[in-house]
């Protein structure tokens, strides 16, 4: 049966029961994708929480691999399932997401952190297969990037992690289509485990892509505990609880970052300063911006240096521009030091 859709002027096909299969319009597009999690599982279902089927099917549409300027459209008829850290079967397990190997540290409670839910085709616009990954503006994947479930290959932020095992050759330079967002947490197994799958206020679920600011944990990335420092050989100095280290990540690939912390302990070390990148991984890639460094007097901040924060492919190195330029050592920040900066750049 057809019923007239006003809104894209076409007739849908009315399944089994009266669901309505919509002819979607000619753009790339998703409907009726939903999320449910239970011990350890997570479902892609139907929109509705009821099981995808041939009557209830979820629709994507994404350009042709096979034949230029054409739209490819699919129908998902049955439900995925993949496991976290809780399940039987973790998909994550070993899979770092640029927490690189030797680095991974507990994230500790209230910082998960979002991964971007993506559904693929393989080089004959077939085979549709879900991708997880840290980044949201992905339109193909390379095939170097992609990872079978629990391979344990997934350690950049730009690698994307399949779901259910394929062969991912298949899918070099493929479709992908961007879906949603989970927030997951990574333990002291080097595994995650899904936290949230649909959270508005923290712009989590199906179609949406987690575009509001959130606070990066400490002690990860090889930081030290309670710190966005690593230690690098020395002692890096400790962080006072009202710190902020705050990012968003914008659907469209823009990064934004906004430091502002005040130091505490007794840094030690004639080693560089390193502050930990909350997306780490982009080898070849730099990055330089300038904040500033001082004190906080009766809440106005005293600048002692500008400091320029180079990005190398893992950490942030700081550098003072005025005066004698120079690398900052861990022994050089001070107890109570200010840092203050604001970055951004396209992923």
């Amino acid at each position: 049966m057809y019923r007239w859709n006003i809104f894209t002027r076409k007739f849908d096909l009315t399944g089994v029961g009266g669901t309505i299969i919509p002819e979607l319009p000619e753009t790339i597009s998703a409907w009726n994708f939903g999320l449910a999690y239970s011990l350890g599982v997570t479902t892609i279902q139907g929109a509705d929480g009821n099981p995808l089927s041939s009557t209830n099917p979820a629709v994507f549409t994404v350009p042709s691999n096979v034949t230029d300027g054409t739209l490819i459209k699919t129908e998902i008829t049955s439900n995925i399932t993949f496991d976290d850290a809780v399940g039987a079967s973790s998909v994550f397990v070993d899979s770092l997401f640029g927490f690189l190997t030797g680095d991974d540290t507990v994230t500790g409670g209230g910082s998960p952190i979002p991964f971007f839910i993506y559904v693929a085709l393989d080089n004959t616009d077939a085979n549709p297969v879900f991708f997880v990954s840290r980044l949201p503006n992905y339109k193909t994947f390379l095939d170097a990037s992609i990872f079978n479930e629990g391979s344990g290959n997934a350690d950049f932020h730009q690698s994307g992690l399949t779901l259910t095992n394929v062969t991912t050759a298949n899918y070099d330079s493929s479709s992908c289509l961007l879906l949603g967002t989970i927030e997951c947490s990574l333990d002291g197994t080097d595994d995650w485990t899904v936290e949230s799958i649909y959270t508005p206020s923290s712009d989590i679920g199906m179609g949406l892509f987690a575009e509001k600011p959130r606070n990066f944990p400490r002690g990860v990335i090889g930081a030290r505990a309670g710190s966005y420092f690593k230690d690098n050989g020395g002692t890096a100095p400790t962080m006072d609880l009202t710190d902020q280290f705050s990012y968003l990540i914008e659907k469209a690939g823009r990064f934004h970052w906004d430091l502002s912390f005040r130091l505490g302990g007794t840094p030690l070390g004639d080693v560089e300063a390193q502050l930990i990148r909350p997306l780490v991984g982009f080898v070849g890639t730099t990055l330089t911006c300038v904040g500033t460094l001082g004190e906080e007097i009766e809440g106005l901040q005293v600048n002692r240096d500008l400091v320029a924060i180079e990005a190398n492919s893992n950490n942030f190195v700081l550098s003072k521009v005025d005066g004698t330029p120079s690398v900052i050592m861990n022994s050089e920040l001070e107890a109570r030091d200010v840092l203050r900066c604001q970055i951004s750049y396209n992923l």
